[in-house]
């Protein structure tokens, strides 16, 4: 009777792993299209905080970018797209303290004349809840960021999107371990 219920615990924690899997594969799929270009998955990796996974994140470009670098995609002409998926509340404070500090970090030369879009993103950044999905469409017009599949934030600004990449892969990223998983390596 206990071997049954040992090898019945087994096969369940097994199916429940593989459910797992494939809900993570659903969500950061090989493939995707935005623009209607389609995008290749360059790299995936998890934001650690001490011993916490804040977010899981995916890059997508175009397979043109192969091998990938950060100035390849701040210069490419394709559409580029970060997915998040928290793993953890966020307040509001804590999410907009956190994209200063890390906007301020990244902007290099650009920093004066992006002031006007970086207040306007902040005013609308928003607390962040458990299993968000936050796509970060880098496109040359500017920047779009949906928030479960719907548009949350259109800015307009082409320096203020890229701005907003190089805080994920830029020189000062979240964690040189989650921009070298993003960039393939």
């Amino acid at each position: 009777m206990a071997n049954s219920r040992f090898i019945f615990f087994m096969v369940s924690l097994s199916f429940g792993f593989f459910q797992l899997e494939a809900k993570e594969t659903q969500l950061f799929p090989e493939t995707l299209t935005i623009e209607q270009q389609s995008l290749i998955k360059i790299g995936q990796g998890k934001r650690k905080y001490y011993w916490a996974s804040v977010y899981e994140a995916a890059l997508y470009g175009h397979k043109q970018l192969k091998p990938v670098s950060t100035s390849k995609l701040l210069k490419q002409a394709y559409p580029v797209l970060i997915r998040l998926k928290y793993n953890h509340k966020v307040d509001l404070k804590a999410t907009q303290e956190a994209w200063l500090k890390s906007i301020e970090s990244n902007c290099q030369t650009f920093c004066d004349g992006i002031k006007d879009s970086q207040k306007k993103f902040i005013m609308q950044v928003q607390a962040i809840e458990k299993s968000e999905v936050h796509d970060y469409q880098f496109l040359k017009t500017g920047l779009k960021i949906f928030k479960n599949k719907k548009l949350w934030i259109d800015m307009d600004d082409p320096i203020f999107s890229q701005v907003i990449l190089l805080t994920f892969i830029g020189e000062n990223p979240p964690t040189k371990q989650l921009k070298k998983a993003l960039l393939g390596d």
